[in-house]
């Protein structure tokens, strides 16, 4: 899960930066988290680069790392901004009945970001039978922990 928080947050600086690609660090769940966002068109594709190597105290370690290629629309990224909701220290869990009426649970949190990240209908999940979108978990009817949304 670190991962995905430094690859959404490295993708995020590069979207204001109206970069064109960026580099993350490789994980199943943030190649499960691109595809998501590479099917909806926010991104235009991801591909494995070469393991960077590191020195260390223990000898070179090699690093997996994934190039994302964003999507542009007249000059203007389509992805405004994306954010990570669930954080090791806070959970964010929904409901399938929640996700049905619009409401995010967030205890804590500012409610207003994530309802107006909702009303975009992108907010991806993880679940038990995978990572989803909130479309595809209403449709097969579970809830799960909100990974990220996006914002404007």
């Amino acid at each position: 899960m670190p991962s995905l928080y430094k690859a959404l947050g490295l993708i995020n600086a590069a979207i204001h930066r109206s970069q064109i690609s960026v580099v993350v660090p490789a994980s199943k769940i943030v190649e499960q988290v691109l595809a998501i966002l590479q099917t909806s068109g926010y991104i235009r594709s991801f591909t494995f680069v070469e393991p960077s190597k590191m020195q260390n105290k223990k000898g070179p370690a090699t690093f997996k790392n994934i190039e994302v290629a964003l999507s542009f629309f007249d000059n203007a990224p389509v992805l405004k901004g994306i954010k990570s909701v669930s954080t090791p220290s806070r959970r964010c869990y929904v409901t399938y009945k929640m996700l049905k009426l619009g409401r995010i649970n967030t205890v804590g949190r500012a409610k207003e970001l994530y309802l107006k990240g909702f009303k975009f209908n992108f907010v991806i999940l993880s679940t038990s039978q995978g990572i989803m979108t909130a479309e595809e978990a209403i449709k097969r009817k579970i809830g799960g922990e909100v990974l990220s949304v996006e914002t404007s």
